[in-house]
């Protein structure tokens, strides 16, 4: 009875598999009894309770003949990037991006919610974490899980549980974490502020806006194109009209199964030995800054827009920046419905909430791209600092050390061996006899000890008389050819 209970998962549970099943409990129950999030925070805390269920074997790479585990092969999804871009196209299917054409000004609403991404990147290095670690969790700010999980995936694999249940986390904290910053930041007057509502776009803009995006994002920051090209693809499923069929699949049957497999794939990265870590409260710490930072950078370009001339701006539209589609939106007419009941800012909000998205992805790229230089330019000072000290060693006679010339990468000659070092490698070199093949008859080099000039060959000129074949040759400059010389010689 012993031998069989010591080879089931009870015996082989550890305190740190006890409290993660806890946090995959709270998830579930965070999920389906307070329904934050539930279509991701349901798969990704079901996978996190298997994946601490012991001796299950799902992680398990291939070994000899014996396939893997099951997640194994479905997380590969997530590690070759191929899950989040299929989730923006579905998103892309589903948006409508009518309000932000109409006012293209709450384009740069989106672009101000993103100073929650680098402000919270520049806060992470300052708590000691890697630039690729900053980046990862600076990205929660963004509020879009997808970017998150293809950002982390990319610089630091590692912290991918921690920042997707963060993002995932906040984004259904949304209602309670934005609306006590937008009252404290806003005046009652500014709340009560109506926009003039114009939502009518033409065809040939909608379907021109994918297109031109995809092709500026992609000129502009080329490691955004998988996700913002995904994305703008969606939409133009939806807004041609003729591919009605794809449409809906992307919409519906592709980012539903996407969905559950990208949650479920997440969700088994969280074992206790990853998860509980003093940098994991960090990252929840700095998502909820980024969050905050975010929801202030956007309501504070409200304020300003709110002052300038041309149509009003309610700068409770701006804390929609964040790229939680459409709950950010939903929660911004909410608050100013609670100072004027006939003030409808949803379709308003619609468009800073959609530029959030495509901010966020850029964002991504961008960062992406910084960090990829950066390490391509610190390969690079590793490979010439070497040369370059080599170079810099000058002894007094203005010549290299013996020790720097001669070597790889070194144009000098190889130093020769210390008469005093032993063995054969330390022995004189015989002197080369001198005969008609001796280095003393070759021709010397132009410039050698002439200025410049090309030096006469011995026998001409005043010159020695050359060895060569034993007969002395003519003085005076080049002859007129072979046959003359041959004939001056008999």
């Amino acid at each position: 009875m012993g031998e069989l209970l010591a080879r089931t998962g009870v015996a082989a549970l550890t305190w740190r598999e006890g409290v993660m099943i806890g946090v995959a409990l709270l998830l579930l129950w965070l999920a389906i009894g307070k329904k934050f999030e539930p279509l991701l925070l349901v798969p990704i805390g079901f996978g996190a309770l298997i994946t601490n269920l012991p001796l299950n074997g799902l992680m398990l790479p291939p070994h000899g003949e014996e396939i893997g585990g099951l997640f194994h092969y479905l997380s590969q999804g997530v590690k070759l990037e191929i899950f989040p871009p299929l989730v923006f196209l579905g998103l892309g299917a589903l948006t409508d991006f009518g309000p932000l054409l109409a006012n293209p000004k709450t384009f740069l609403l989106g672009g101000a919610a993103q100073l929650g991404v680098f402000g919270t990147f520049l806060a992470a290095g300052w708590l000691g974490f890697t630039p690729r670690e900053a980046a990862s969790i600076g990205i929660i700010g963004g509020a879009d899980g997808p970017t998150s999980i293809y950002l982390t995936i990319k610089l630091a694999p590692h912290l991918l549980g921690a920042v997707a249940v963060s993002a995932y986390s906040y984004m259904a904290l949304v209602p309670l974490i934005q609306p006590p910053i937008m009252r404290a930041l806003t005046t009652r007057e500014e709340r009560r502020i109506r926009m003039a509502a114009d939502f009518d776009v033409p065809r040939w803009l909608r379907i021109s806006f994918p297109i031109v995006t995809t092709v500026v994002c992609a000129l502009l920051v080329p490691a955004a194109t998988a996700l913002v090209g995904l994305l703008m693809f969606g939409n133009l499923l939806r807004e041609c009209g003729v591919t009605e069929r794809l449409n809906r699949s992307a919409q519906n049957e592709l980012i539903n199964l996407v969905t559950i497999v990208l949650g479920l794939s997440v969700g088994v990265t969280m074992d206790g030995d990853t998860f509980l870590h003093v940098a994991t409260l960090k990252i929840l710490l700095l998502g909820c800054v980024a969050f905050a930072i975010a929801t202030a950078g956007g309501v504070l370009l409200g304020k300003v827009m709110a002052r300038l001339p041309g149509s009003p701006i309610n700068p409770l539209i701006g804390a929609a920046g964040v790229s939680a589609v459409p709950m950010a939106a939903r929660v911004a007419h909410q608050v100013g419905q609670e100072e004027d009941p006939d003030n409808y800012l949803l379709m308003h909000a619609m468009g800073p909430n959609v530029a959030g998205v495509i901010g966020t992805a850029v964002a991504a790229g961008s960062l992406l791209a910084l960090l990829r230089l950066r390490r391509r330019r610190a390969r690079r000072g590793r490979t010439l600092r070497p040369r370059l000290a080599a170079r810099s060693r000058v002894t007094a006679s203005g010549r290299r050390p013996r020790s720097s010339r001669g070597g790889c990468g070194s144009s000098g000659p190889r130093p020769r061996p210390r008469a005093d070092a032993g063995g054969p490698a330390s022995r004189p070199r015989p002197r080369r006899a001198r005969g008609r093949s001796s280095a003393s008859s070759r021709r010397p080099r132009r410039g050698a000890g002439t200025g410049g000039r090309r030096a006469p060959p011995p026998g001409r000129l005043g010159g020695a008389p050359s060895r060569r074949r034993g007969r002395p040759r003519l003085a005076g400059r080049r002859g007129p050819g072979r046959r003359a010389l041959r004939r001056a010689r008999a």
